[in-house]
This record gives structure tokens, sequence and C-alpha cells, in this order.
């Protein structure tokens, strides 16, 4: 199987365990050819997911990101409109895509789910048999 990782670089060394925790759990499900691709901010990756998509190189996609609420309504625009993005594109083709934009009210929030890489990577796993079978 092939699967692309879009990233968010945004927040980037807490991107990167991110990342690490999702590549690792790809790898121990037997899926080796996976292909990182970065963007700016999460708002940027239901483009790319978009493109990789009407590529028909990968078997399935993994959004990742990180958001964290500051003192504006921007928290909400990013979270709210990267996941009407990924929605649009997951309806939109029979590639899977897995909704990986983690959402937090703090930095310490933010932390103690970057662990949640590995339920990205089993639900992509998991979506790609299924939509293989159907």
């Amino acid at each position: 199987a092939r699967v692309a990782i879009v990233q968010a670089s945004f927040y980037e060394d807490m991107g990167k365990t991110l990342l690490n925790y999702t590549k690792k759990a790809l790898q121990e499900s037997g899926i080796e050819n996976i292909s990182v691709f970065s963007v700016p901010g999460s708002l940027e990756i239901p483009a790319v997911v978009s493109q990789l998509q009407n590529s028909q190189k990968y078997d399935g996609i993994i959004a990742l990101g990180l958001v964290i609420k500051g003192g504006t309504n921007h928290y909400e625009i990013v979270t709210e409109e990267s996941a009407r993005g990924l929605m649009q594109c997951s309806l939109s083709s029979s590639i899977p895509v897995i909704n990986g934009i983690l959402g937090a009210y703090s930095v310490e929030d933010i932390e103690d789910r970057l662990i949640k890489g590995k339920n990205f990577a089993k639900a992509l796993v998991e979506m790609m048999e299924l939509i293989r079978i159907i």
C-alpha cells in the first residue's frame, strides 16, 4: 500500500512527534511506502489532499496538523474549515482520508494527544481494507 501524509509545519517540534507516532504505527501495520508532504498550516492541507487523490498514486491519505486556541476566533476557523475541506475530499474520492488535525486549548493539552498518531494510522489501515472489500 502507498500512503501519503500531509502535515502542517506549524508547531514543528510537536508536529514531528505526531508524525513519528503515525509513521511508526503504519510501519507496524506493514506499510513501508509512506510519502510525507509539508504545508504551512492546517488550512492548506485539504488542497494538497485533493491533488494527491487526483494523482491516483496513493491508497490512503492522513492529514496531520495541530491547532491551539489563542485569543481570537482563528482557532474555530482553522479547525472547522480544514475539517470541512477534508470531508469534501473524503466524499469525492474512493481514496480514504483520515483527519488527524488535532485541536486543543493549550500546548499541554496538545502534547498529551500527540500519541493519537497511532490511532490515525490504524483508522487509515481499516478504511483502506474496507474500501478494498467494497
